[in-house]
């Protein structure tokens, strides 16, 4: 299984956004965003491909 790992994001500062990878998961650690905004944006803009791979068991 492959993962990607990003941490210490900080996008209450900053837009990011997550690049291609060939990944089985992504990691988000640490200080992504603040406790007032919502993440889920990030499984939004994660790429088809992650995106899908996500719902299998």
């Amino acid at each position: 299984m492959r993962f990607a790992l990003y941490s210490d994001q900080h996008l209450e500062t900053k837009d990011w956004e997550p690049p291609v990878l060939d990944v089985d998961a992504v990691i988000l650690a640490g200080d992504i965003d603040s406790h007032t905004r919502d993440t889920l944006k990030l499984h939004k803009t994660a790429p088809k491909s992650t995106a899908d791979r996500s719902n299998r068991v």
